[in-house]
């Protein structure tokens, strides 16, 4: 394995294929990079040990750090609303240590974090050609992928990361929600069946489970238990509650449905696709009360006034009672 640029590098092929592979020579390129032969892993290894220890700052600073500690400092300043000096101390490590992959991770998240797709992409990809990304560098640049339109990039990256059994349980909500907006439900659903297999308490992957169910058009009993169980593991979530109703409702049980939904107090819910759902659910009954009550949350949405609760609802549509509603949906929105 090669430590320093080169086009036969295995994690790059791998991750985006032979013929992407000679973008990374103008990448470099672009950066001014030195060009040298590639180092065995040994050599690289042997040359990080001698330069462990670089300047931080400019102007002649005495204070030296590793490598680690620069990317802890920069980490710090990048989330206290100060990316301007994250990204510099960042250049600053770069610069003594362009053969580690790790910086280019950094400086590639970063920019993907800031919304600068094409310099994140540009890093991540220059990052691969060093050595094998880390998961979360991964998703960093499946994310960059999807935002530039190449889905197939995206979910070839994240199928990759879902089959792979040393990957850990954190990242796998992330995989399933990048899956989901690509279109893949299948795939997403079998990520969330494995999250509740090492996580049972998940709540979001229950709900997930029955999101991407619906996705796939199964049947509101074939959703019901597992929206249930997130209910039952978070009953104050009000989108869990409310498909909860009007699943039960869907099912043949209307009134638990409606004993859900009349216990409700309708500020809970933020969510405009399931405030329509209810509503409609109330026409169709004739239940003009309840409809009242329902409609003036809408409103309230619709108008701003979303007073000291939860955001609103950003997904398209949340309802997991009418599979069919999904149709008329943009293909896409995941499970949190």
């Amino acid at each position: 394995m090669t430590l320093t640029l080169s086009l036969n590098s295995i994690g790059y092929r791998k991750l985006v294929g032979y013929r992407d592979a000679f973008r990374v020579t103008a990448i470099a390129a672009s950066q001014g990079l030195p060009s040298q032969p590639p180092l065995s892993a040994r050599q690289g290894a042997q040359m990080n040990r001698e330069r462990q220890c670089v300047p931080l700052g400019t102007g002649g600073s005495t204070l030296f750090t590793s490598l680690e500690e620069m990317l802890r400092q920069a980490a710090i300043h990048f989330h206290a609303d100060d990316p301007t000096a994250g990204l510099s101390l960042i250049n600053e490590a770069i610069e003594s240590f362009s053969w580690d992959p790790r910086p280019w991770e950094v400086r590639g998240g970063m920019h993907q974090q800031l919304g600068e797709i094409g310099l994140a992409i540009n890093d991540l990809e220059f990052a691969s050609s060093l050595g094998p990304l880390s998961p979360s560098a991964q998703l960093a640049l499946a994310d960059c992928y999807r935002r530039r339109g190449e889905n197939h990039l995206c979910a070839r990256i994240a199928r990759q990361l879902a089959c792979d059994p040393n990957c850990t349980t954190r990242f796998l909500s992330q995989i399933s929600c990048l899956l989901g907006l690509v279109g893949d439900f299948s795939t997403a659903l079998a990520v969330c069946e494995r999250i509740i297999e090492e996580r049972p308490c998940a709540h979001p992957a229950w709900f997930g489970i029955g999101y991407y169910r619906a996705r796939l058009e199964f049947s509101p009993k074939q959703i019901l238990p597992f929206v249930a169980r997130a209910h039952e593991l978070n009953s104050a979530h009000a989108v869990y509650k409310t498909n909860l109703a009007l699943l039960r409702i869907a099912s043949g049980d209307e009134r638990e449905g409606w004993a859900i939904l009349e216990e409700m107090d309708s500020v809970e819910l933020r969510c405009p696709s399931l405030l329509q759902a209810v509503q409609a659910e109330c026409a169709r009954v004739g239940n003009a009360t309840e409809a009242m009550r329902w409609r003036a949350q809408a409103n309230e949405l619709a108008n701003g006034a979303h007073g000291t609760g939860a955001p609103q609802c950003r997904r398209r549509n949340c309802c997991l009672a009418l599979p069919t509603a999904f149709t008329s949906v943009e293909a896409g929105e995941g499970a949190s």
